[in-house]
């Protein structure tokens, strides 16, 4: 087995195994980013495998693919402090414009099933995207009583959950959310596709 070092940027190191013609190979290759264009990583490969003209595509296919796992994290947290406020959605017909909602801004004219679909929420997160990249995601909370699905429409002013009052009702089952002003969720961003079609 022989060990090939590609030369590394600041970023961790990701293992990429791949079988050649000749044996297998490990290549140490840096974590691939939006800006590490697909040519010079193809150039680094070549320069670096002597042999990679020859398995070509197929190697390189395989580098990108484990590169692209090794760079995809999990966006979740624990132990998340999660209040609750009243946007009333259904008395106001589901439009963020009604509520003066940070994220209508980008998502008012998308469709009523779309908005309607899940229970509204701020989200001020300690891991997952911030500002407007939030905007329309639908992050599944996890607590002991059961879980729930969320639409991400406005921002909060500390690191937590501020959610619409029916979702918080749902899930504080046992009355200890609202005699303690807060539950404790779990939450993890799910990937459910387009977030800007009806799903």
């Amino acid at each position: 087995m022989n060990l090939h070092s590609i030369p590394s940027s600041s970023s961790p190191p990701v293992i990429v195994t791949v079988l050649s013609s000749r044996s297998p190979l490990i290549a140490v290759a840096p974590l691939l980013s939006r800006r590490s264009p697909p040519v010079a990583v193809k150039s680094i490969l070549h320069h670096q495998l002597p042999w990679f003209s020859a398995s070509g595509n197929i190697l390189f296919a395989v580098a990108l693919l484990c590169a692209a796992v090794a760079v995809t994290t999990a966006q979740e947290a624990s132990n998340v402090r999660a209040t609750y406020y009243y946007y009333y959605p259904a008395d106001n017909n589901w439009d963020l414009n009604a509520v003066s909602a940070y994220c209508s801004t980008w998502d008012a004219d998308k469709p009523f099933a779309w908005q309607s679909k899940y229970g509204w929420t701020t989200f001020c997160g300690p891991v997952g995207p911030t500002s407007e990249d939030f905007c329309g995601k639908s992050p599944t909370l996890q607590l002991a009583e059961g879980q729930a699905t969320v639409r991400i429409v406005d921002q909060c002013g500390f690191e937590g959950l501020d959610l619409g009052e029916g979702v918080f009702s749902a899930i504080d089952t046992d009355g200890e959310g609202y005699a303690n002003c807060h539950l404790t969720v779990d939450y993890e961003f799910v990937d459910r596709g387009d977030q800007f079609l009806d799903e």
